[in-house]
C-alpha cells in the first residue's frame, strides 16, 4: 500500500500541485480582472459626465437649468450605452448633479 502511494505521488504529484497553482492563479486573475473592469468603467462614467456637462454648457448657454440636465442626461446615456456601460438613472443623475457642483465651485473660485 505504501508503495502505491510513492509511486502515485512520484508519477502525478507535480501535475496536481501544477494544476491547484494554475487554478489559484486562474481564480486571482479574474478577480483583478472585475476590480480592473469595475475601476475603468467608473472612471469613464465620470470622464464622459463631466465632458457632456461642459459641451451642454457651451452649446446651450441660454437654455434653462433643467433643459440643460436633460440634454446632459441623454447624451450622457447615449455615450455610455455606446460604449457598452451600463448605468442606473439614479446614478447618472447623481453623477451630473455632481459635475455640476464642481462646475460651478470652480466657476466661483476664478
Amino acid at each position: 500500500m505504501n508503495n502505491i502511494l510513492i509511486d502515485f505521488t512520484k508519477e502525478y504529484g507535480l501535475n496536481i500541485i501544477h494544476s491547484i497553482i494554475m487554478g489559484i492563479l486562474s481564480y486571482i486573475a479574474l478577480d483583478i480582472k472585475k476590480v480592473h473592469k469595475k475601476y475603468v468603467q467608473d472612471k469613464t462614467k465620470k470622464d464622459v459626465v463631466k465632458m457632456v456637462c461642459n459641451y451642454v454648457n457651451e452649446v446651450y448657454p441660454t437654455s434653462t437649468s433643467e433643459d440643460k440636465l436633460n440634454i446632459a442626461f441623454n447624451s450622457a446615456r447615449e455615450i455610455l450605452k455606446e460604449k457598452g456601460i451600463t448605468i442606473s438613472d439614479l446614478e447618472l443623475k447623481v453623477l451630473l448633479h455632481n459635475s455640476i457642483y464642481i462646475m460651478k465651485n470652480e466657476l466661483e473660485v476664478k
